[in-house]
């Protein structure tokens, strides 16, 4: 019975748009070369660098046209395993390292069907991991949040807020560990 109120709530074109996009997921993850997977994603929609390396990512939250949301941008890995979300935009600029397992997403709901909706409505915003940031294995990234240049999730964490440039966090929620130091006076020096 709750199927028929998710399809009579959301509607039966967007239902059929997820049906017709679930296919190109998984072509996308069991594609067993980075660079096809590039064309692919590329020819639906994405805009992804021909440097990238992409390994078995899924992506959750597609309908026709939602890779449109997707920009990965040279020198970026996105390690085995990783699930990113394209209800919004993620935006992975250069030099960006995902660990194994990272989750990014774009939308947080308890489901349509679900009592819980009145107190937990469903949020969405787009994320954005800036130039040179690592992504530890197993961290999740929530809605709306800026991971900033060159800046360090350790691993298992879960990111709730924006994170400084330079900066390591780590931990549930993530919190400030450090700042990174790039311009110190022996750094320049060495």
């Amino acid at each position: 019975m709750n199927q028929f109120i998710i399809i009579e709530k959301q509607g039966i074109k967007l239902v059929l748009k997820y049906i017709f996009m679930r296919p190109f997921d998984i072509i996308v993850k069991v594609i067993p070369y980075s660079p096809l997977r590039i064309i692919l994603l590329k020819l639906l929609g994405a805009k992804v660098s021909h440097y990238a390396s992409i390994q078995d990512v899924s992506f959750i939250g597609i309908i026709l046209g939602s890779f449109r949301h997707l920009t990965v941008e040279s020198g970026v890995h996105l390690g085995e395993g990783a699930m990113i979300d394209l209800s919004e935009k993620v935006t992975i600029e250069k030099h960006v390292a995902l660990g194994p397992r990272v989750v990014i997403l774009t939308h947080s709901s308890p489901g349509a069907a679900s009592p819980m909706i009145k107190y937990y409505p469903e949020q969405t915003d787009s994320v954005v991991i800036k130039q040179g940031a690592w992504i530890g294995a197993n961290s999740t990234i929530m809605p709306g949040v800026t991971i900033g240049e060159m800046s360090v999730v350790g691993a298992g964490s879960v990111v709730l807020k924006d994170v400084m440039p330079y900066t390591v966090v780590a931990g549930i929620p993530a919190k400030k560990i450090k700042e990174i130091n790039t311009f110190s006076k022996k750094g320049i020096e060495n």
